[in-house]
């Protein structure tokens, strides 16, 4: 993205950024990489590429016969 479509004060690598999408939806973008002339944009999740450990209570068991 041109560097010049990035607010002033939020040019920095690592800032999360909001954009709107064209339905008008708003999503997050992270500053990945500033340039002399553009930003390289990173779109993805903020947890993608991440471990994600889950805790989970197990509240019933049911056989898979049918009938």
């Amino acid at each position: 993205m041109p560097k010049n479509q990035i607010p002033a004060d939020g040019l920095r690598v690592g800032t999360t950024l909001q954009a709107r999408g064209p339905q008008g939806e708003e999503f997050p973008l992270r500053i990945h990489e500033i340039k002399d002339e553009s930003v390289i944009l990173d779109l993805n999740h903020p947890l993608a590429g991440k471990t994600l450990n889950f805790h989970v209570k197990v509240l019933d068991v049911q056989s898979g016969k049918a009938g």
